[in-house]
């Protein structure tokens, strides 16, 4: 078992961003691991007057095509809230992301 995720911190003249995303994987195999993530970002814009916090899941998975480097996918889920409605209502996005990386 394994941890690790990603902190982000944006300052600037009119936006804040704060990001974190800690996850969790599980190696199965010697070249295939998996687990689940959660993400928090809170997002501040001055300028137009608005903050939101978004939030949602992940599962991904890793597999190494050889000794350092490998291949990897990951579906997110994101609730954000909808912006220009009267209501507080919020709207799950989807994303897949495929890509590949060298380990070191």
């Amino acid at each position: 078992m394994y941890f690790g995720g990603n902190v982000g911190v944006s300052f600037g003249t009119h936006l804040t961003s704060i990001e974190l995303s800690p996850l969790v994987g599980y190696r199965f195999t010697d070249r295939f691991s998996a687990g689940p993530g959660i993400t928090y970002i809170y997002l501040s814009d001055k300028l137009r007057g608005y903050t939101t916090n978004i939030y949602g899941g992940r599962l991904f998975a890793n597999y190494f095509i050889t000794d350092n480097i490998f291949a990897r996918s990951e579906w997110e889920a994101l609730s954000l809230e909808k912006l220009g409605v009267a209501d507080d209502s919020r709207e799950w996005i989807s994303n897949l992301f495929l890509g590949g990386g060298y380990f070191l």
